[in-house]
């Protein structure tokens, strides 16, 4: 078992996007990332299903050639290859469920 208080953990840099892996097994990552105002991860593909939630904050998270605005509650999910990226117009925080984990 794990087991986080997400809020508790959330941590940013001035200088990168912070990641913290969660859980890492075989059948699923989970993934928190924290973005500072105009930090970006720049899109990219993996051969999973990747769901993002937005913990707090705003931005918009890519999907394909979409900029889709995220806020405090989003759910946005990417298919697997379709390239994905984020991009925090205020602190952002963000888990991302990625099944199954990639290699």
């Amino acid at each position: 078992m794990e087991k986080h208080q997400i809020l508790e953990i959330v941590d940013f840099d001035n200088a990168r996007p912070v990641t913290k892996i969660l859980h890492n097994s075989n059948t699923l990552r989970l993934a928190l990332f924290c973005l500072q105002a105009g930090q970006t991860i720049a899109p990219h593909t993996s051969p999973s299903q990747v769901a993002f939630y937005t913990i707090q904050g705003q931005g918009e998270i890519t999907v394909g050639k979409e900029r889709i605005p995220a806020k405090t509650g989003s759910l946005i999910t990417a298919s697997p290859q379709e390239p994905h990226g984020l991009r925090a117009h205020e602190p952002m925080v963000v888990l991302a469920a990625i099944a199954p984990a990639p290699d």
